[in-house]
């Protein structure tokens, strides 16, 4: 059982790869493997077209999801929405069934703590069957880092501590649990976020 960790930003230092980081090392500490994905630079531009013959990089992401037990999601929020380049690599997994049923935590650090990022990131797996059972955004005063790129604030440490447990947890609950999962978030984005 493998957690695919993925994150959103394609700098090689990152908010969010350092909040990303926080979650892999609860991971570890509750004994779950962990893989991150780090080619979005190289999946390919959407094209419904190729859903049955992806590039080869793109192809690569498809088969990462479709093995993995659940994934780890943090995306950076630009312009008001979620980034592009995460927005894209989702785009491909639509009518695949790759995260169908499968637990998803989300985050998005950044100015604001991503509220509109992470909007977009629970419609968008919801709607292609995802349970998305953990939810952190990290805003700016959340991001301070020691000297390695560590997060070391201890709200934020322990909020993301929280939403790997929540992951954890739910790789082994039951049906009738991640249906009422569902129907909050379902219920959620009726109503739209409420804020940070």
């Amino acid at each position: 059982m493998e957690v695919l960790t993925v994150c959103g930003s394609l700098r090689p230092v990152s908010a969010n790869g350092a909040a990303l980081a926080v979650v892999e090392a609860a991971l570890v500490v509750a004994g779950v493997r962990w893989r991150r994905f780090d080619g979005f630079g190289a999946v390919a531009p959407f094209d419904a077209g190729l859903a049955d013959d992806a590039p080869g990089p793109t192809q690569r992401w498809l088969d990462e999801v479709n093995g993995a037990a659940a994934l780890a999601v943090a995306a950076p929020e630009y312009a008001g929405s979620l980034a592009g380049v995460t927005k894209n690599a989702l785009d491909w997994l639509v009518g695949t069934a790759a995260v169908y049923e499968k637990p998803v935590l989300i985050v998005s650090a950044g100015t604001t703590g991503g509220r509109f990022a992470r909007e977009e990131l629970l419609r968008t797996l919801t709607w292609q069957g995802a349970f998305v059972v953990a939810e952190v955004g990290v805003p700016a005063e959340g991001l301070k880092a020691d000297p390695e790129g560590r997060l070391s604030v201890p709200e934020t440490v322990e909020a993301l501590q929280a939403a790997a447990d929540e992951l954890v947890a739910a790789l082994s609950e039951s049906n009738e649990r991640r249906a009422e999962r569902r129907e909050a978030v379902q219920a959620r984005l009726a109503r739209g976020l409420s804020g940070a």
